[in-house]
């Protein structure tokens, strides 16, 4: 894609744009990118201009499926496939279709298109393909923990929607395959037709970060026994204010040193790291489901300094505590 700089930049030419649909894809990520440029390419038609993109669905096969066992309209097979800006959509089950579908990888490795994205787990496919290494990137941050240790070489943003390195750009979570329909409008449209497009499916074109939606993914279900049994603990008594690495070290009866370094290893975090998590977790869900007082939240997951605990909420979210509620509490 084209860097920032050239936000605004209106192209004459038609952009062949395919977007890769792998067994196992999520369809409203297709069909929601495929319709965002097609609603682009009507409003500048209606302003008297010339189709801007050309859009396939392209597949190893044709006859792909869904991860709901729908097929997808198949428009060319991957192999004949020639464009501009190749987009993989993202499946359900990363690791069983990178095992099934090694031709599409080394077909991606040779990078026959000048320019590649993905969204959401479609990270993976270029990460696989070598496209990545070195590289920033983002992904859904449910399959971050997965994704990190099979592609170490990987600087993963997990805050940002976009991440943009030039040739390659990566989108977060499934939704984003809208806002990366939209940052591709804008860099090959125009930044007015990219503002139309975005009213048009009530949908803000501008939002960058997807903090207030990351979830922790460090739960370790085996492993460090150790481990296992700390984070349980931590999670049955984060709302005690008094909590502290040599408290809870005593209570699983080992040292706090031990606790450390063997917490550390099995979970990439600290103890008390993962006390901050859970209460952060804890005083969403509060915020979600419940009227009461920020004040009594701040209390009941643990804190005594409402302003400290604000400061990290904000860091974690980017959002105050009243402005989480208001987005995702009840109405």
């Amino acid at each position: 894609m084209a860097r920032s700089d050239e936000v605004g930049a209106v192209r004459d030419e038609t952009l062949r744009v395919g977007v890769l649909a792998l067994d196992g894809c999520l369809e409203f990520a297709v069909a929601g990118f495929v319709e965002v440029l097609a609603i682009a390419d009507r409003l500048v038609a209606m302003a008297g201009g010339s189709r801007r993109f050309e859009v396939a669905v392209v597949a190893p096969r044709i006859g792909a499926e869904t991860f709901t066992a729908r097929r997808v309209a198949v428009d060319v097979a991957l192999s004949a496939w020639r464009g501009d800006l190749l987009v993989c959509a993202p499946v359900i089950d990363p690791e069983r279709t990178l095992a099934s579908e090694r031709d599409a990888i080394a077909w991606l490795a040779e990078r026959p298109s000048a320019r590649v994205a993905s969204v959401c787990t479609g990270a993976f496919f270029l990460a696989e393909a070598g496209l990545l290494a070195r590289r920033r990137a983002t992904t859904n941050p449910l399959y971050a923990r997965a994704f990190a240790a099979r592609y170490p070489d990987v600087e993963l943003e997990l805050s940002r929607v976009i991440v943009d390195e030039g040739e390659i750009v990566t989108a977060g979570t499934v939704s984003a395959a809208l806002s990366l329909a939209l940052y591709v409008v804008e860099r090959h449209a125009g930044v007015e037709i990219a503002a139309r497009t975005a009213k048009a499916i009530a949908f803000d074109k501008n939002r960058e970060t997807q903090s207030p939606y990351l979830v922790p993914a460090h739960r370790v279900e085996d492993g460090d026994e150790l481990a296992v049994r700390a984070q349980r603990w931590i999670e049955a008594h984060h709302a005690d204010h008094a909590l502290s690495l040599e408290r809870i070290a005593a209570a699983l009866a080992v040292t706090p040193r031990t606790l450390q370094r063997r917490f550390l290893d099995a979970t990439g975090e600290t103890p008390m790291a993962y006390l901050r998590l859970v209460r952060l977790e804890a005083a969403k869900s509060l915020l979600e489901s419940t009227r009461a007082p920020v004040d009594e939240i701040v209390a009941r997951v643990g804190y005594v300094d409402a302003r400290s605990f604000a400061r990290l909420f904000r860091a974690h979210t980017e959002l105050t505590p009243t402005q989480y509620r208001a987005r995702f509490g009840l109405r």
